[in-house]
């Protein structure tokens, strides 16, 4: 490509970011009611102060999103993230593409995490072969019978889909349902996808069936992983609504916050129609004693310590239940958990972390390109770097300032294939370069 369409490609991009960073606000705008109180207008100057700092990321600060969430769980707090950031900022260095739909499948997770307590899984479809819970191949045929003389014998089943969410993809055979022409039509691909367990049904902790009888409630606890070190960030108990088997708030349930360092529960549930509870439809009343998550700690070391096997996501947001022995059973992971559950529970979901985060990522590491002076450019809030040369050669002269920032830095590589004979550079950006200055023999 020569420089024009360099530019207008680059351009492309850039515009194609803001119009990301302005459509991913629909999420927040979810969680916000037509009664929600404004931002006072010191508030708002904090908004600005804070985040006038990251303004070449993220222009345009979202001020409803901080009154949404300030409304939500009941403080304001200029730490609080907006979907923009979370979404199209810190998803860049948080989310391996590579790894993340095979690593979130529900079939696999007795290799990844074989330390977790887990349901039973009792058969698994994996790239449309079924397997038994030893991975050993069984047929179609096996598998529909196997189902059903289970349920005649020993219970109820859970199929699971792996690459949905909100609760869809769950189905239950019971001894209403269970007989061949139906299990087969589950176990042919009833849900999208070609992957899904069949699990046993798990008993829960009465501490926990007391939020919501029908449905097994899971702890979500999100974890991240910054600089080599796995912080557990934020946890609630995610409930089911009255008569449902699952637990999702989207599915009619609801959530109540959980304190990190006590395990202690709130005393208010938020609502799927975003409102405050006290009392749970089952009668559970939150305020009336304090809660505790039975084996709380264990459940947090144990999300912490699992991290670590999957260095190549970030951010994960663990779903555990609690047995009928108070013992913290492995769900599921999610690799793009709604943040916004904890934010608007217990508060800014990175905490202490977010000042350190927003230096990292939207400061020191974020960057949008563009092309001008014959160069491809790399553009940070406070610097550019040169990534490519793409002029005609001969003597190239490197600018002090592109975009009135400083040029600080030339790629290893931007001159390959070119035929530069000089370069023409501030000692700065030789010297930051040496890599580039000596492939063109810049150096005397």
């Amino acid at each position: 490509m020569d420089g024009n369409e360099w530019r207008e490609k680059l351009q492309r991009e850039r515009d194609q970011y803001y119009l990301e960073v302005k459509n991913s606000r629909w999420t927040d705008e979810t969680f916000a009611r037509p009664d929600d109180e404004p931002l006072t207008a010191e508030e708002t100057a904090a908004v600005d102060a804070y985040w006038g700092r990251y303004s070449f990321a993220y222009p345009e600060i979202d001020y409803k999103s901080f009154r949404t969430f300030k409304n939500r769980c009941g403080r304001f707090d200029v730490r609080h993230c907006p979907e923009a950031v979370r979404k199209v900022i810190f998803k860049r260095f948080f989310f391996n593409r590579d790894y993340a739909f095979a690593c979130q499948n529900k079939g696999l997770m007795d290799y990844l995490y074989p330390d977790l307590k887990k349901p039973r899984t009792f058969l698994r479809r994996l790239d449309g072969w079924f397997y038994d819970e030893a991975f050993r191949p069984v047929s179609r045929e096996e598998a529909v019978s196997a189902c059903c003389e289970h349920v005649r014998e020993k219970g109820d089943l859970i199929v699971k889909c792996s690459g949905i969410s909100g609760g869809h993809g769950i189905a239950f055979l019971t001894a209403k349902n269970a007989e061949p022409g139906h299990v087969g039509e589950l176990l042919d691909g009833g849900f999208a996808g070609s992957s899904l367990v069949i699990q046993e049904v798990l008993t829960q902790s009465p501490f926990m069936a007391a939020f919501n009888a029908s449905s097994v409630n899971t702890v979500r606890i999100s974890t991240l992983l910054f600089k080599g070190e796995v912080t557990p960030l934020a946890a609630l108990i995610r409930v089911g609504g009255a008569g449902s088997g699952v637990d999702n708030w989207c599915s009619g349930g609801s959530l109540v916050g959980i304190d990190m360092a006590t395990g202690r529960c709130l005393d208010w549930a938020l609502a799927n129609d975003r409102t405050h509870l006290s009392r749970l439809p089952s009668g559970l009343d939150l305020a009336e004693k304090p809660l505790f998550v039975p084996n709380f700690d264990k459940l947090r070391e144990q999300v912490t310590r699992a991290h670590y096997r999957m260095p190549y996501i970030k951010l994960i947001s663990w779903d555990m239940a609690i047995d009928e022995t108070d013992e913290p059973v492995f769900i599921e992971c999610n690799f793009g958990g709604m943040i916004q559950i904890h934010e608007a529970t217990t508060g800014p979901v990175f905490g202490p972390l977010m000042d350190q985060l927003c230096e990292e990522y939207l400061l020191k590491r974020f960057f949008l390109r563009f092309a001008e002076g014959g160069f491809v450019c790399k553009e940070y809030h406070d610097r550019v770097e040169l990534e490519r040369y793409t002029g005609p050669g001969g003597t190239v002269t490197v600018p002090d300032r592109l975009r009135d920032k400083p040029v600080t830095r030339i790629e290893p590589g931007a001159f390959k294939g070119c035929r530069v004979e000089k370069l023409a550079a501030s000692q700065a950006v030789l010297d930051a370069s040496p890599a580039a200055a000596a492939a063109v023999g810049a150096h005397s």
